[in-house]
């Protein structure tokens, strides 16, 4: 088991308050209390993207609902205040 972190970008103490892992278990997106998403490489234990503008309040649900063939990820991230985003 790795932990998986990148203080440079996502900070130092912000807590996760949602996470989901693809069906496949290749990749896990996270949501974040500052309203950030991460989206993580399970395999290399990357940080692939990481969206720090996304919600202006703590991500209450992130989830995956789609991978095509080529490998471009389809996500979903909902906020504490109600506003949901399509990633």
């Amino acid at each position: 088991m790795k932990p998986l972190k990148d203080e440079t970008q996502i900070g130092q103490n912000n807590r996760v308050t949602s996470v989901d892992i693809s069906a496949d278990g290749g990749y896990l997106l996270s949501g974040y209390k500052g309203g950030q998403v991460a989206l993580w490489d399970l395999v290399n234990y990357k940080l692939i993207r990481f969206l720090g503008d996304l919600h202006s309040s703590e991500v209450t649900n992130a989830k995956i609902y789609y991978i095509d063939e080529s490998e471009s990820i389809f996500a979903l991230s909902a906020e504490d205040s109600g506003k949901v985003q399509f990633i």
